[in-house]
């Protein structure tokens, strides 16, 4: 903030976003977002006087029925590919949420819940319900909470696929994660011990991080800061970037902009996936912040 009073007082909007899709902008006395009723998807995150937190393709569908490309997703019941019949990363992101709840804190944070349409019992998925909870100030919080409304235990996996935007991907290193294991989902799941201090991206990166809790943060020489990613009620770390091969057989992102993202998702995915008793509730938060410099 410079020492200086933001001129921007709390203010919320219903706007017809990207694809006349429902959108609420929202301004803080620190920030500025924009919140999809799609999927329930923070798609834009930025304080004032620095570039957005957050990257969103500008290739991205913005229609019913497809996921948006950016922002915070929530990956919801299942993580990745599950068969041909079934979406990739579950039906979260596909569905559209309504806003239950918006409040402003004594400190000047905006607080927003919004739920997800319930699910009825199926096969594919035991009756449930899925709400997150925002805040918004000079950090952004994110908690999600999913209740099991039946009366069968439900297996499930749920991520946050935390999109951070970046000034050049190939010059970020990312730390947190040394000594913990992780499966290469680019290579078939392989199993490895990242032995290094640093991650630095060379390629397609997917890696799946299991039994961590530590905060992981994202070092950023271009821009001159460091994104930090804290989480309480997550096991798991995914680190993704498509690389500049695959990022041309995608659709719905541009060539080269792979260079301006990272992939840092907290979940309970693969080895940490969860399960819920018949009525049982489970909830998963993460706070992202950054502060100047590497």
């Amino acid at each position: 903030m410079n020492g200086t009073t933001p001129s921007l007082a709390n203010h919320v909007a219903f706007l017809n976003g990207r694809g006349e899709l429902p959108m609420l902008e929202i301004l803080t006395r620190w920030s500025r977002a924009e919140l999809y009723l799609h999927g329930g998807q923070v798609t834009h995150f930025q304080k004032e006087g620095e570039p957005p937190l957050l990257f969103t393709s500008q290739c991205s569908r913005f229609e019913s029925g497809a996921p948006i490309r950016g922002g915070i997703p929530v990956v919801f019941p299942w993580f990745g590919r599950k068969d041909d019949r079934h979406p990739s990363h579950g039906f979260a992101r596909l569905r559209d949420w309504t806003l239950s709840e918006l409040a402003t804190g004594l400190d000047g944070s905006l607080r927003l819940v919004l739920r997800m349409p319930e699910v009825e019992e199926s096969p594919d998925c035991p009756a449930c319900a899925v709400e997150s909870e925002l805040v918004i100030r000079d950090s952004l919080t994110l908690e999600i909470r999913v209740t099991n409304q039946s009366d069968r235990p439900f297996p499930f996996e749920l991520c946050l696929h935390t999109y951070l935007a970046v000034g050049d991907v190939r010059q970020i290193w990312i730390t947190g994660l040394q000594d913990t294991e992780y499966l290469d989902a680019a290579a078939g799941r392989h199993r490895v011990r990242d032995a290094e201090p640093q991650l630095r991206i060379r390629g397609e990166v997917d890696r799946i991080y299991v039994n961590t809790a530590r905060p992981v943060e994202v070092h950023d020489p271009v821009l001159g800061r460091t994104i930090r990613v804290e989480k309480t009620g997550s096991a798991s770390t995914v680190i993704w970037n498509p690389g500049p091969e695959r990022a041309r057989t995608m659709p719905d992102l541009g060539d080269d902009e792979y260079l301006q993202m990272v992939c840092v998702e907290s979940g309970n995915v693969a080895d940490n996936a969860l399960t819920l008793p018949p009525g049982g509730t489970t909830s998963m938060q993460i706070t992202l912040t950054s502060r100047p410099g590497t």
